[in-house]
């Protein structure tokens, strides 16, 4: 019969488990060394499966070879053998032979582990819990601040003060940490929510026909024009995008609600004036509900007087008397007279053109220019726009396929770029992909670029033809750093 021996060291009495066993220690008999079979006749006795899975062994001593494996390895009990005291382990570096001096640990002993490679203890299907015990804690912890959604980082483009009719690009911009801009598709935008809404002299808000977003490498976007019919100067818009969810890994990271909120700006309604000079001038027959009274129209009154316009603040005055001091002429009002009042507002006409241009190409308005450029051409560079008259900073630029197929042709990508010695790129040869050239698809770039007189931005088709008609249409946005800067 085998005397069962009790443990007289290496026992760690926990407050309120009173003689626990955690650890114990005996000495190999193996008749035949074994890296799995290890028998150990002093831990004998403590019934079939005591050990199994919830401890391991530890080689304390080589007793052939101090200091060479299997010493100091741990490996994990899977089956134990009372009557024997025979232990299968885990694979051991190296055969354990009679006379090694072994540790039996407890799990809990073993779960802190240490920090080299013989660390048997794997925690790969420990789960993340707040509430839970200290590696799932710690689980937690670690998906929260790396990994899976706790990488995503997400930033927004500023709310700027808009134009009445200007064109205004909002964006959010989405990236991984640990690899850079989310791709288009990880991101999910099919149960988003989008809603602009106008408040106008401070009141409520009231919803406006919602833009419609887009998504690309690392971004969410979408353009809106603030249309003169809907909008005019001291509205506040507000845009609220909510929903748009990526995967990153194989977790789902939720990106937060965007708001972008500021007031629209304008300065004069130049059209309506201009339509009203037209009106006369081409020959209206009903005298106009407007008169221009110290704006436009005084001004050009002014020219006509040497710079007197003390009879030019007075916007009840008739028409005829008005043309009698713009063009110095009397009259009853007949035939002549109506000409005098024409011939006057001919030459409003060319004055308000001049000063239309002016405004419309200032310093800081936003200005639009589009061109179109057939993609089934050969390979080279192709010229799409050109600063003219004063430097320009271009701000934002979209590439709009039509819709066809191109996928049979040689075109292997395009890209968009300045002709600066030193270029500045605004689509490279991964943004500009065939793979992104499907039918109706659209690139869209954010950013400054200064692009200055004479220099070009260049369309590179690389490859070979599109295969098929392909008229692409580009859009840039842009704003004259000084008076009279386009381009065109």
């Amino acid at each position: 019969m085998t005397k069962e021996r009790k443990p007289n060291n290496f026992i760690i009495d926990f407050i309120g488990l009173t003689s626990s066993k955690f650890t114990v220690q005996g000495v190999c008999a193996n008749v035949t060394a074994s890296t799995i079979a290890i028998i150990i006749p002093d831990l004998a006795g403590y019934g079939d499966d005591f050990f199994n899975n919830h401890y391991y062994m530890q080689v304390l001593k080589n007793a052939d070879s101090a200091g060479n494996a299997p010493e100091h390895q741990v490996k994990k009990i899977t089956d134990y053998v009372s009557a024997t005291g025979t232990f299968t382990t885990d694979a051991f570096g190296a055969t354990v032979a009679t006379g090694d001096e072994v540790l039996i640990l407890h799990e809990s002993v073993v779960a802190i582990g240490r920090d080299d490679s013989d660390n048997a203890f794997s925690s790969t299907n420990v789960g993340a819990n707040r509430d839970g015990s200290l590696l799932e804690r710690t689980e937690y912890i670690i998906n929260m601040i790396t990994g899976g959604a706790g990488d995503l980082r997400v930033s927004q483009s500023a709310a700027a003060t808009v134009e009445e009719s200007g064109l205004q690009q909002f964006t959010v911009s989405l990236m991984d940490i640990d690899s850079g801009a989310i791709p288009s598709a990880n991101i999910d935008i099919t149960a988003i929510t989008q809603t602009i809404e106008r408040s106008r002299s401070g009141g409520a808000w009231s919803a406006m026909t919602a833009p419609v977003f887009a998504k690309a490498d690392g971004q969410v976007y979408c353009s809106y024009e603030f249309l003169a019919a809907e909008w005019q100067t001291g509205d506040m818009y507000r845009l609220t995008l909510t929903g748009v969810e990526c995967t990153i890994g194989t977790a789902t990271a939720y990106v937060p609600a965007m708001i972008w909120s500021n007031t629209v700006v304008e300065t004069e309604d130049i059209k309506t004036d201009v339509e009203y000079l037209y009106a006369v001038a081409d020959g209206g027959t009903t005298s106009p509900t407007k008169v221009l009274d110290n704006s436009i129209l005084s001004i050009l009154m002014t020219k006509d007087s040497g710079g007197d316009t003390s009879d030019f603040d007075n916007s009840t005055d008739s028409l005829e008397a008005q043309s009698d001091k713009l063009g110095g002429f009397s009259g009853d009002g007949g035939a002549a007279q109506d000409d005098s009042v024409k011939a006057s507002l001919d030459l409003a006409h060319t004055d308000l053109d001049a000063i239309i241009t002016k405004l419309a190409t200032g310093a800081g308005v936003v200005q639009i220019a589009t061109t179109t450029e057939d993609l089934n051409q050969a390979a080279g560079n192709y010229d799409l726009l050109t600063g003219t008259t004063q430097p320009v900073m271009l701000e934002t630029l979209s590439f709009k396929m039509p819709a066809v197929d191109i996928s049979g042709g040689s075109l292997t990508y395009i890209t968009i770029q300045t002709d600066d010695v030193t270029p500045q790129v605004v689509f490279n040869s991964t943004d500009g992909a065939l793979a992104n050239l499907t039918s109706e698809a659209e690139i869209s770039w954010t950013g400054v670029i200064r692009v200055n007189v004479g220099t070009k931005l260049q369309l590179t088709i690389a490859g070979g033809a599109a295969g098929t008609a392909c008229s692409a249409t580009v859009t840039a946005g842009y704003k004259a750093t000084v008076a009279g800067g386009t381009l065109a």
